[in-house]
């Protein structure tokens, strides 16, 4: 990785990724590690680190990402943008994906910052460990740590032909090692919302968003499904 990087060159999510290209991102890195089984048996998954910085791609100067509110709105509404078109079965409703699960903060970190799972609805779970930590009043570092398990079926079956827990350890290891230094600007506006409300924090639990949904152009409204606003 670099030292420093420039986030004026920030780019638009691709729209099959994000139909509403409400957010634009600055990627940083990306690593993968395999893990394989004893002799013969070869390749049975991977971990995948991603990293970039997230920004509205309309920037809004009265929203604050360093204030817990505002930084669960951009978690949830990124997290819509990405998954809350992703229908299984038109009929039905039904869809690829459900989300968050598993929400709380970063415990080794006194900065804010809000961390969850999303997990893949059909043909096991291939689960997403996002993180979301603002560094500035309109930039947020995200983190999305992927497992994928060689093997087929429901979760229950996938779990039981490849042992989850090498991976789930390995991902917990990286979002525990996570350290954050905010900018002298990011660190007072972050003193200032703890000066004015000592309990600042973000909520304690989140239950699964209600999806298929749609995030607006403002990148922070979540929309009723409309399959024909973004074609």
């Amino acid at each position: 990785m670099k030292k420093s990087y420039s986030l004026k060159s920030a780019r638009l999510l691709n729209r099959n990724e994000q139909p509403s290209q409400s957010w634009q991102h600055t990627a940083l890195f990306f690593r993968s590690w395999s893990f394989c089984g004893p002799w013969f048996t070869g390749h049975m998954g991977s971990v995948s680190c991603y990293l970039d910085v997230i920004q509205l791609a309309e920037p809004n100067p009265q929203v604050n990402f360093i204030h817990p509110r505002a930084l669960e709105a951009a978690a949830l509404a990124f997290l819509t943008a990405t998954y809350g078109h992703r229908v299984y079965c038109k009929k039905t409703g039904e869809m690829h994906y459900i989300g968050p699960l598993n929400w709380s903060a970063l415990k080794q970190l006194d900065v804010l910052s809000v961390q969850f799972d999303s997990e893949n609805t059909f043909s096991g779970a291939d689960p997403v460990r996002h993180v979301f930590i603002p560094v500035s009043r309109s930039h947020i570092v995200r983190f999305a740590l992927s497992i994928h398990q060689s093997a087929s079926g429901t979760r229950e079956e996938v779990d039981k032909k490849v042992d989850p827990a090498p991976f789930k350890e390995l991902v917990d290891n990286i979002v525990g090692s996570i350290q954050v230094t905010l900018s002298p600007e990011a660190q007072a506006d972050w003193d200032e919302i703890k000066k004015n409300n000592p309990d600042a924090k973000v909520s304690e639990t989140c239950a699964p968003l209600k999806w298929p949904a749609d995030v607006d152009k403002d990148g922070l409204t979540i929309l009723e499904y409309d399959p024909k606003r973004y074609a």
